[in-house]
């Protein structure tokens, strides 16, 4: 619900005015969502999207996020830490930053997940408990129970100095009995598709 007076987003390029359809034709129209403040050329979120953006005066980019602009404390109070990107949490939080209960992973309602229990053993998708399946680089998250927000993150912060603990108590005294190349091999990123396409978190 952002309503201040940023107008460029965090890559610079400047904001093109909401009531303009040049250079993008678009159907956020001011008069269609008076209540999203989509006033001059000002970064907004009218769709619910993970922060503010805007289209942009750039022929060739077409929307780009409002990276630089603080966000306010979350909704909730923050009761647990993770590691790195929250990837081996099992922890028990299972309310999202917005407030909203998690839905159970292995229910279908009112959201249908592409993580199941049964795809990640390891992930231990217990319950309706944050975790964090696809390694996504915010954290933990879940399937929420407003049947209008697919997912969201939890309302879990790294933990103190966002060091991932070593599995080795001594790692300085490891010594190795060979050497070896390192494997590069391309990476496969995972999304969320929500309809054919990447889904946003609100």
């Amino acid at each position: 619900d952002y309503r201040g007076k940023a107008n460029t987003t965090s890559t610079g390029a400047p904001c093109q005015r909401w009531d303009s359809q040049m250079p993008h034709q678009h159907s956020f129209l001011p008069e269609k969502y008076e209540c999203k403040d989509l006033r001059e050329n000002y970064c907004r979120n009218p769709d619910g999207s993970e922060a503010p953006w805007c289209f942009t005066t750039l022929p060739n980019l077409r929307v780009a996020f409002c990276f630089q602009i603080k966000r306010c404390a979350d909704d909730v109070e923050v009761e647990d830490c993770y590691y790195g990107n929250g990837e081996e949490y099992q922890g028990t939080v299972s309310k999202t930053r917005k407030g909203i209960t998690c839905q159970k992973w292995s229910e279908q309602s009112p959201h249908k997940p592409q993580s199941f229990p049964t795809i990640f053993p390891t992930m231990r998708l217990e319950e309706n408990y944050c975790r964090n399946p696809d390694n996504d680089s915010h954290g933990p998250w879940c399937y929420t129970m407003d049947p209008r927000t697919q997912f969201d993150y939890c309302a879990i912060e790294p933990c103190a100095g966002d060091k991932k603990p070593s599995i080795l108590l001594n790692p300085d005294n490891v010594v190795f009995d060979h050497c070896g190349r390192r494997d590069e091999r391309l990476y496969s990123g995972r999304s969320r598709i929500i309809g054919g396409h990447v889904g946003n978190s609100p």
